[in-house]
């Protein structure tokens, strides 16, 4: 009898012993196949060339990792009083597109906000959602001190976060606050070697990068491009009267009123000291000598109030090229709008003039 007893309890013994070993197996199985997703995941942020791109990267990743979830990743803008929605997955509506960071109790207190189903009053107040999640998570996502954005999830049915699952949940947290912060280092790098720092305008390497691939994509597709060099006439003279302080104001100020008088395909770069040159993609040269006329009688009128006490007047001179008519070429493109800009400025300045070459 106590033989039969043992053979039994021996035998529950084995099988509780294999369920057992069959769960661990199966998870990790999961675990497996979740860190193969974390992996490729982590493969194809290495390659993404812009913040927007990873975060929606990470988005697709998340789906299949934590299949019941809803969420988002956001960033916070540059004047950093606010997150915008980048990237979001599940159930729409989760979050406004733009909020204050002080809506998000993991962003106030500088660590993550895990909340069940007992704790529903301290659920972040960004999160909008009909049906209340049972938990949710808000990750900030942090790289050498500084705060990029947030990492947000809500779950809606119970035991999702298991601690493996919110373990990995903090790795694709860290990943992704890595990746933000060399795309965001690697944009802010690229935007100062292609932008004049005092005006905002591109660089004259730019300009030359710029339209050489543009005289190629013109070749191809059989439109003109329009060049517009332009000089601020006696520009010396603001710098000798009132100083090169009120010099950089009449610059800049001059630089934003051709960025808010062009195209969004066109582009404007500070070819050096008071010299500006515009690029018009798919403008013959009639209309871009009207651009350029248009431009020149708007600088004319203008009155510069610098420090509320000098009034500063300035006058343009303007020389007009295009391509392909007067020539084939970036060099022999800019040599002509120069050209005619010289004209401009021998005639009297103030004043258009269309290349003859």
């Amino acid at each position: 009898m106590n033989i039969q007893h043992e053979l039994e309890t021996s035998k529950e013994s084995l099988q509780l012993a294999t369920e057992q070993l069959k769960i661990r197996v199966d998870e990790l199985k999961q675990r497996n196949a979740e860190m193969l997703i974390f992996n490729e995941m982590s493969d194809f942020l290495q390659s993404c060339i812009t913040v927007e791109e990873a975060c929606r990267t990470v988005a697709t990743f998340i789906q299949p990792l934590f299949p019941d979830s809803s969420g988002e990743i956001s960033i916070i803008n540059n004047s950093r009083n606010y997150l915008e929605k980048i990237a979001s997955w599940g159930e729409s509506g989760h979050i406004d597109d733009f909020f204050e960071s002080n809506d998000c109790w993991a962003l106030r207190r500088g660590k993550v906000h895990h909340i069940t189903e007992h704790y529903q009053k301290l659920l972040c107040s960004h999160i909008k959602l009909e049906k209340k999640p049972i938990e949710s998570l808000c990750i900030p996502l942090i790289a050498q001190g500084e705060t990029l954005g947030l990492f947000s999830l809500s779950f809606f049915k119970v035991d999702q976060l298991a601690e493996t699952k919110k373990q990995l949940i903090v790795n694709i947290a860290e990943q992704i606050s890595s990746v933000i912060a060399n795309l965001t280092l690697r944009e802010k790098l690229e935007f100062q070697s292609i932008r004049d720092p005092l005006t905002n305008l591109f660089n004259r390497r730019y300009l030359e990068e710029f339209l050489n691939k543009e005289i190629h994509r013109a070749t191809r597709n059989r439109y003109p491009i329009g060049v517009i060099m332009i000089d601020l006439d006696h520009f010396r003279n603001i710098n000798n009267t009132l100083g090169h302080p009120a010099g950089d104001f009449a610059l800049k100020e001059i630089a934003n009123l051709l960025k808010n008088m062009i195209r969004c395909s066109d582009v404007a770069c500070r070819y050096g000291g008071e010299e500006m040159t515009l690029v018009l993609p798919e403008s013959p040269l009639e209309a871009t000598a009207k651009k350029a006329e248009e431009i020149r009688a708007v600088i004319a009128q203008l009155q510069l109030n610098y420090e509320d006490e000098q009034l500063i007047k300035v006058t343009s001179s303007f020389g007009v090229a295009c391509f392909p008519n007067q020539g084939n070429t970036v060099e022999k493109i800019i040599q002509a709008a120069d050209i005619a800009l010289f004209q401009a400025k021998k005639n009297g300045r103030n004043q258009v003039i269309i290349s003859s070459e």
